[in-house]
């Protein structure tokens, strides 16, 4: 039990490094080589999740990284547009022009 009489959400799960206390502190290896456009997807869908689900940021990031699909699966689910950007699967300037 936590402070409050709150329950733990996420038995089992690997805990994250201790360096690793927001978002902005994963890095591309913590992601086992994620590309840095992988890197910013992931962040955003941590970021949409924690306020989706009300909880705190290390919780969101847990919750992607137990995704048994794989993080990069739920990513692509949760913010499809900055993952198709990440994989240049969307072109902004379609034509070429700005």
């Amino acid at each position: 039990m936590l402070p409050g009489g709150r329950a733990r959400i996420l038995c089992g799960m690997e805990p994250l490094p201790p360096d690793v206390q927001h978002v902005e502190d994963l890095t591309a290896a913590h992601l086992g080589g994620a590309t840095e456009r992988e890197l910013a997807a992931f962040r955003v869908a941590a970021l949409q999740l924690e306020l989706h689900l009300e909880v705190e940021e290390r919780v969101a990031i847990l919750v992607l990284l137990g995704d048994d699909a794989g993080w990069r699966e739920a990513v692509a689910e949760r913010v499809p547009l900055q993952w198709g950007l990440a994989h240049d699967e969307i072109d902004l300037h379609p034509g070429g022009g700005l």
